[in-house]
């Protein structure tokens, strides 16, 4: 008897360990890495930043015991130092000479990703606040690349050391991130998604009134009022031409939203039934809201125009503005328009409805909500511009 039960305890040992192995395969177990190796990039010296654009790296995976879903982003120092980072929303000139790095906006997937110089530079700029024509020759750059995923603490890599030709850069807060909407209702309908579709198969989703926005991303709360048809379907994307990374699909209900980054497609964004939406998204807490919209307008519009200084306050012809949607429920209109200089003091431009008998504005820019009579005060440079008839909302974006 007692070698009967020595056979089965030994086998059901032996199916214990075998549990616990399967166990293991099945269900690894995160583990913290202290480090992984950022290789240093082919061309180290000598680089121009205003005339290179990009910076080549790769780098190894941290060790999390399995491979894992992990987002990456670089952070540049000017002396070897990452002890006090510069925050764009604080006071400059209390931060010079203390900050010594910046952690870039730009975050990868994978373990390789381009650099923009331009980032670099205005990193360089923040951190020792240059002025004009008092920029030195060459400087001496390091970089190290910061690893993030769920469930383990930040990782950060060794950093590398880059000599590079720096230039001046004039510090500016970050304009309002854009995401836009599209889909089956939205301007051709024709789901479109790339950069140069942006006014006609893509809109942007509006600054809000009396928010602020993060001068490091732009981060902060938007929102869209318009009219949508019972067969609606539509998503909210931050990147043209990306559709699997932060966009706002479907969650499986009307007006349920769910944001995808990577992953598979949960579908797209439907409503109940034909009528006036708000959507309202917060890009810092990474929520959006669709609800039926408060008040509805009562009245629409022919004919958009943009009297102003540029033409000569042409308020019947001056840079007419185009519908983004066919129906006559339309009330946002887009242009492209380039302003040779800044307005002067006294100038600027209007949206009008082809006659000084209904004309809105307000002396902000780039976006805002031309609740007033004031002008808007331009800036010179080529802009897609976007404006909504019924909340009045604008918004200016700058191309590059």
């Amino acid at each position: 008897m007692k070698k009967i039960f020595s056979l089965v305890m030994l086998i059901c040992c032996v199916g214990l360990f075998t549990a616990c192995s399967d166990d293991r395969d099945d269900n690894p177990i995160l583990q913290q890495p202290s480090t992984f190796t950022l290789n240093q990039p082919v061309y180290s010296t000598g680089i121009d930043l205003l005339n290179a654009k990009t910076i080549t790296f790769t780098w190894s995976q941290p060790d999390y015991g399995f491979p894992a879903g992990v987002e990456y982003q670089f952070q540049v120092s000017k002396d070897g130092q990452f002890t006090k980072e510069f925050d764009a929303n604080g006071d400059l000139d209390a931060q010079l000479g203390v900050a010594n790095y910046v952690t870039l906006i730009e975050s990868y997937k994978t373990c390789n990703g381009l650099l923009f110089t331009k980032d670099m530079a205005k990193a360089m700029q923040q951190l020792n606040g240059y002025e004009e024509g008092k920029v030195p020759a060459t400087m001496d750059v390091w970089v190290r690349c910061l690893a993030n995923t769920k469930g383990a603490q930040t990782v950060y890599s060794n950093a590398v050391k880059l000599t590079v030709v720096p230039y001046y850069v004039e510090l500016k807060d970050a304009v309002p991130a854009t995401w836009y909407l599209i889909g089956s209702c939205i301007g051709d309908g024709k789901w479109t998604n790339a950069a140069d579709a942006i006014g006609v198969s893509m809109m942007p989703l509006y600054t809000k009134a009396g928010e602020t926005y993060d001068k490091a991303t732009g981060d902060g709360k938007f929102e869209y009022t318009g009219y949508f048809p019972a067969d609606a379907n539509f998503k909210i994307v931050k990147t043209p031409g990306d559709w699997d990374h932060m966009v706002w699909c479907s969650d499986g209900t009307p007006l349920g939203t769910s944001l995808r980054d990577g992953g598979s497609d949960p579908g797209n964004i439907t409503v109940p039934a034909a009528g006036y939406y708000t959507i309202t998204m917060d890009t810092k807490a990474l929520t959006c809201v669709i609800k039926p919209a408060a008040t509805v307008p009562t009245t629409t519009y022919a004919k958009i125009t943009m009297p102003g200084t540029q033409n000569g306050w042409n308020e019947k012809e001056g840079n007419p503005m185009t519908p983004i949607f066919a129906s006559p429920e339309n009330h946002d209109w887009f242009t492209t328009i380039t302003f040779d200089e800044n307005s002067p003091i006294e100038g600027g431009v209007k949206f009008a409805i082809g006659s000084w008998d209904e004309s809105w504005g307000i002396a902000e820019f780039p976006f805002g909500v031309a609740s007033g009579s004031a002008n808007i005060p331009y800036k010179k440079g080529t802009y897609k511009v976007f404006f909504n008839d019924f909340t009045k909302q604008f918004f200016f974006i700058e191309q590059q």
